[in-house]
């Protein structure tokens, strides 16, 4: 690797030892560095189909590999969970969210793990972010009424509930959950 970074400084237009660099990289599966070496090589020679299939397989090897951290520590976070280490779940989440801030199921897991903890101001701000990436979701809008109600702010809540039920009329809990804050 040392030797290509230094016959790089002397011929930096090299597309070529760019492309040899980046599949030394890639061996060491140092995938961001590979893919700046496969991009650069790209950018020299646009029309070279190796160079361009070296960086395609190395932005899918890097995909896979984020997949798999993230799963990983999904797993790991729904197990804390269910075994009742609600604070190491929520740290587990977070870094989740961390890896994948556009899934908006991860979001809604942070907000439900932090609301059963009573961190009613945080899991709002989850179960808000979810409802930003995904609004359609009548579960998510029944708990973040919920969690509005625990807070006292009955007309957020109920706009929230009566949101999810018009999502998911069959969601039994928000049509309780509204009439429970109505009788109020």
């Amino acid at each position: 690797i040392a030797e290509y970074r230094e016959v790089l400084k002397i011929n930096p237009n090299s597309a070529v030892v760019y492309d040899q660099l980046g599949e030394a990289l890639t061996e060491m599966q140092k995938w961001e560095e590979a893919i700046n070496c496969y991009q650069k090589a790209v950018e020299i020679k646009p029309d070279n189909q190796k160079f361009n299939q070296h960086l395609q397989e190395a932005l899918s090897r890097r995909q896979e590999q984020n997949k798999t951290v993230i799963d990983s520590h999904l797993k790991l976070a729904e197990m804390m969970e269910q075994q009742g280490f609600i604070e190491e779940a929520i740290s587990a989440y977070r870094r989740v969210v961390n890896l994948n801030p556009t899934a908006a199921d991860l979001h809604h897991k942070l907000g439900y793990a932090l609301a059963s903890l009573e961190k009613w101001n945080e899991a709002i701000a989850s179960y808000n972010k979810a409802i930003e990436l995904h609004p359609n979701s009548g579960i998510v809008h029944y708990h973040l009424g919920e969690a509005l109600a625990n807070l006292d702010l009955d007309e957020q809540a109920i706009s929230s509930l009566e949101k999810a039920i018009e999502l998911a009329p069959n969601l039994s809990s928000a049509h309780q959950a509204l009439d429970n804050l109505q009788a109020k």
